[in-house]
């Protein structure tokens, strides 16, 4: 578990970290949806390309060992699309609602960090984030409610707008580096810039994540998915093409 951090993180996310929204304890008030105090997630991941995942109330996250986040089992990214795997590194992510947001919060073990890449972010140390309101697994992004999103490990959010109306969202983002360790990211995304008005249990959505390794000189080594299909990197990038994600169903 993640305890002790050494953050090099501009203010505007430290600020983020440090904010009553963000670290709420979930046992320590009503929620901002209405849902009962203390109602703590309780997902568990399914086989397969699909999980299952929990509802928390919109007080939000702080660490994966928090007091939410501690019941949601993580689900590992297995998948090598790119590169050549990095030993000694790995990657798990956890995911839960509300009715106001969605949450994704990923642990990467890797160290030292490596964020060289500059404007290049997939060739640093960045978590990738395919988001959606929908579950056509149509292909390319024509929805307008489908996006990439990532993190690098220094806090940035990168928003390429790889949607069907180019339009980049403003969701949340934090990141914390775990000194000897890794650093893991979470992303926050509201329903509404997923065009979802009342999301609800038994609904299902497509969703992938992945995570780039760098190296010290901005190239990126591997990267790791949940659901991507290797045998199409060269052709159609898992992040552009929603017929290789997975599924997520609120539970």
């Amino acid at each position: 578990m993640l305890t002790t951090a050494s953050s090099r993180l501009p203010a505007a996310f430290l600020a983020l970290l440090t904010s009553s929204a963000l670290l709420a304890a979930c046992g320590g008030g009503g929620s901002a949806n209405g849902g009962s105090a203390g109602a703590c997630a309780t997902g568990a991941a399914a086989a397969a390309n699909q999980i299952t995942v929990a509802q928390e109330p919109d007080g939000g996250v702080s660490t994966p060992a928090g007091k939410c986040w501690a019941s949601v089992p993580p689900t590992t990214m297995a998948v090598l699309d790119v590169g050549t795997a990095v030993s000694g590194t790995s990657a798990t992510f956890k995911v839960a609602w509300s009715k106001k947001d969605l949450y994704i919060l990923a642990d990467t073990q890797v160290w030292p960090i490596n964020n060289a890449g500059g404007a290049n972010w997939w060739q640093s140390d960045a978590t990738e984030f395919g988001v959606s309101g929908s579950d056509s697994h149509s292909g390319a992004f024509t929805s307008g409610n489908t996006y990439q999103l990532a993190i690098t490990s220094d806090g940035t959010l990168q928003t390429s707008g790889d949607n069907g109306t180019n339009a980049n969202p403003a969701p949340g983002a934090i990141a914390k580096i775990v000194a000897n360790k890794g650093f893991y990211t979470e992303l926050v995304v509201p329903w509404g810039t997923l065009q979802v008005s009342a999301p609800a249990k038994g609904q299902k959505y497509q969703f992938d994540i992945g995570q780039d390794f760098g190296d010290s000189s901005g190239n990126r080594l591997a990267q790791m998915v949940w659901q991507a299909n290797p045998a199409m990197a060269s052709t159609s990038d898992w992040h552009q093409d929603t017929s290789q994600w997975g599924d997520i169903t609120l539970g």
